[in-house]
């Protein structure tokens, strides 16, 4: 990424693109989220702040943007306001980027689902313009309340301009008065020919016409030389409203929305022969924000963790849960499971009903297996619908510690170490929904297990050996 002069927009002649800042886009730090805006924008001291770059994030929620190091720069951010509030600041605090990657500050944003709505998002893959052959599928909502009534639906687009190298030469001295990079990202209108947004971001390098332009100076170059720019990028979002009857974004399934980019530039000059050479890729992300009459998701699980509680006689499990938002719940079923397979009711609490304050509750599993235990909930509204919680796991017996899972949080391969030397019969990856996604016969501390394959989020590893000791560990998979 590190880039040759010059870079803009000015006074960034003078340096390189030698720092990258990254960061992730989460809903509670939990859930990552596509097709979000992030810019990174200098800080000018006693003058107008200067937006240097743009990125949004990808399909995992991750982000880069390109800047120099020891300057000083805030990252802010464009999200579905109608969806979500920002957890972190917005705009980030000022640092001071130094060479090579660095994390944005509080590791990207954090956002916050706003009460009585349902918001999901997608994004498409950069791509050489022109194209018409892109495509976003965004999933529709289902409220799990089937009290609450749809009251609108908005459509949140976003689109980002990438150009990795921009040249511009003259045959003799020449004056440039103007030039302007960029594109044309269309979404469109999945159910009709028409359009729901179409957005032109560019970047403007100088322009004499426009008074509120980045950089209104004119680009003198002399005769036979040329300009090189890198790492030049622009960004744009927007919001559409459809009617909240409208059939196609109600009941199950997805929505497929086509998105076409056509690149644009304005080069105006004086006095000579000038051209531009650049190459265009552009993208384009879709959230669909619903929002009900009351909360579509009853309840709003704050936390939810097992810890051992040992005593001198015998070990229990202990389950703490707190909820931040209660509609219509009426009770909280405890289960239990040794394979995360299958399923038994420990017992029953009963729910709050109606809330809008932190509500605490708790459970004592009193005779755990010796083995790995794993226990989720199961919130059951008075209407019959329900949800059930993210799956927690404890151990009892103390000899599976043996067993190191390493490296975590893992991108490619995960190895494991049994340093007790046991043999291992078999190896089981399981889903935050209790599902096996990965299995092995056997493990090498030499040979890792590809997980390349595997979506990023939490899994719980269990390794079964010959004698039947068993270790469940959790791992944390980012690609």
């Amino acid at each position: 990424m590190s880039q040759t002069l010059p870079v803009l927009p000015s006074p960034d002649f003078s340096g390189n693109h030698d720092a990258q800042i990254t960061g992730t886009v989460t809903i509670e730090g939990t859930k990552t989220l596509p097709g979000i805006l992030a810019r990174l924008t200098r800080v000018v001291s006693g003058g107008d702040n200067i937006i240097v770059s743009y990125a949004i994030s990808d399909a995992n929620g991750k982000f880069t943007l390109s800047g120099r190091s020891g300057v000083s720069y805030i990252v802010n951010y464009e999200f579905p306001t109608s969806g979500f509030t920002a957890k972190t600041v917005n705009p980030s605090a000022a640092f001071v980027a130094s060479a090579g990657e660095n994390t944005a500050p509080d590791g990207g944003l954090t956002l916050t689902r706003n009460t009585n709505t349902i918001t999901n998002c997608n994004v498409s893959v950069p791509t050489l313009t022109p194209f018409t052959t892109q495509s976003v599928t965004v999933d529709k909502a289902i409220p799990i309340n089937s009290l609450a009534t749809l009251s609108s639906v908005q459509v949140f687009s976003s689109a980002l301009v990438a150009n990795p190298t921009i040249v511009v030469s003259t045959t003799t001295t020449s004056q440039i008065q103007k030039l302007i990079i960029g594109a044309s990202v269309k979404i469109g209108n999945p159910f009709s020919a028409a359009t729901l947004s179409n957005l032109v971001t560019t970047k403007v390098f100088a322009n004499d016409e426009d008074e509120n332009a980045d950089n209104q100076n004119p680009i003198d170059i002399a005769a036979g030389t040329s300009l090189s720019y890198f790492d030049i990028t622009s960004g744009k979002t927007s919001t559409t409203n459809i009617a909240a009857f409208n059939p196609n974004y109600i009941g199950t399934g997805t929505i497929t929305f086509p998105i076409s980019g056509t690149a644009s530039k304005t080069i105006t000059n004086s006095g000579g022969n000038t051209s531009s050479q650049e190459v265009t890729n552009a993208l384009g992300g879709v959230c669909l924000i619903y929002t009900y009459t009351i909360d579509p998701l009853p309840v709003t699980l704050a936390s939810f963790s097992a810890k051992v509680q040992p005593s001198e006689a015998t070990k229990s499990v202990v389950l703490n849960w707190t909820t931040t938002q209660e509609k219509n719940s009426d009770y909280f079923d405890i289960q239990h499971s040794t394979d995360a397979k299958q399923w038994n009711v420990l017992g029953k609490v009963q729910a709050g009903n109606e809330s809008s304050e932190i509500k605490r509750y708790d459970f004592t599993d009193t005779d755990p297996k010796n083995s790995t235990n794993y226990y989720r909930l199961k919130m059951v509204d008075k209407d019959g619908t329900f949800a059930y919680s993210r799956i927690e796991s404890v151990s009892i017996d103390g000899k599976d510690l043996a067993v190191t899972l390493f490296p975590n949080p893992v991108s490619n391969e995960l190895f494991v170490q049994d340093v007790s030397n046991q043999s291992v019969k078999e190896l089981s990856i399981f889903n935050s929904n209790g599902q096996i996604v990965q299995q092995a016969n056997s493990i090498s501390p030499t040979k890792g297990i590809n997980v390349e394959g595997l979506s990023n989020g939490l899994y719980i590893v269990k390794v079964l050996r010959t004698d039947g000791t068993q270790n469940s560990n959790k791992i944390v998979i980012r690609h």
